[in-house]
């Protein structure tokens, strides 16, 4: 481990995930850096957990921690470079060390939104965030072959999906969501988005689609070659009702009752950061989320 008064660059965590601080408490050791963006740089250790490193802005997440930094340019890491995390610090031994100081990081914890509206009024919320993604989700004007096909497999795939849920068929969400996963190019991609989307809401406390979770599960565990690291991360968490806190923000306005009559206007300002999440993977997530609504207020309609 590298001396820290050798160390040309640190920077103190401003929050950390409490299972991510417990998770390094009880397993210090090596890893490595995984990879590396400008306002993120993720860290795999030897024990297999990614943890991202975010600039200050980004909001918290599972199994992340936010650094004291505007972006990561200067500290110059580089994929592969080792790295040596504990409780007290995560120390980089690349080209340019530098650490990043847990120690003072206050704990970030997941809350969880209960599904406490009935059939009409998840009807109200579907409706209304239907119609916010016609304003200002990507659409895909102007898409490529390819793209135009990914398109095409993921609206069949959650065609089905759909379908095996109101069957209440766990072979066929099983089918279904076989399909979407790795579905799409990117860190996360599409068909992932999608299903990280329901199954957030699959977890929230008294879901009626509930039982999808394990399902979705079972499926990661089957084919974890099937979809980036990233990704399979990002939606195993979705899947205890963990993510990032832009989106744990919008499961009130979309599974409570309001409280002012301002639906519109709290969803217009809680659904703008998800949006903003990569070039496609906001507007995938919301309409995971979506379909999660309208089933949803289906099943609470016949129950």
């Amino acid at each position: 481990m590298i001396p820290i008064l050798m160390l040309r660059t640190t920077a103190g965590a401003l929050s950390i995930d409490a299972e991510a601080s417990d998770h390094l408490a009880a397993n210090p050791g090596p890893g490595r850096v995984h990879s590396v963006f400008n306002r993120v740089v993720n860290v795999l250790s030897d024990s297999n957990k990614l943890v991202a490193l975010c600039a200050g802005k980004l909001d918290d997440a599972p199994w992340s921690v936010r650094v004291d930094i505007p972006h990561w340019t200067k500290w110059r890491l580089t994929a592969g470079d080792d790295v040596r995390l504990s409780s007290a610090a995560i120390v980089f031994a690349g080209r340019a060390p530098g650490v990043v100081r847990l120690t003072e990081a206050a704990k970030w914890y997941t809350n969880y939104v209960p599904v406490d509206i009935g059939h009409d009024e998840l009807g109200r919320r579907a409706k209304a965030l239907a119609a916010l993604l016609y304003v200002h989700g990507v659409r895909g004007e102007a898409l490529t072959a390819f793209d135009a096909e990914i398109r095409n497999c993921l609206a069949q795939a959650c065609t089905a999906l759909v379908a095996a849920i109101r069957r209440g068929d766990a072979a066929g969400v099983a089918g279904a969501a076989t399909s979407l996963l790795g579905l799409g190019p990117g860190l996360t991609p599409a068909g992932d988005d999608f299903l990280t989307g329901m199954a957030l809401l699959a977890a929230q406390p008294r879901s009626r689609l509930s039982w999808i979770a394990p399902v979705i599960g079972r499926v990661l565990d089957d084919g974890p070659e099937r979809t980036t690291l990233l990704s399979r991360t990002t939606l195993r968490e979705a899947l205890r009702g963990r993510a990032r806190q832009c989106l744990l923000d919008l499961l009130p306005v979309l599974l409570a009752p309001d409280p002012d009559g301002r639906l519109e206007e709290r969803l217009r300002i809680h659904a703008g950061p998800v949006l903003g999440i990569g070039h496609t993977s906001g507007t995938d997530i919301l309409s995971g989320l979506l379909t999660g609504l309208r089933l949803e207020e289906e099943l609470r309609g016949f129950m």
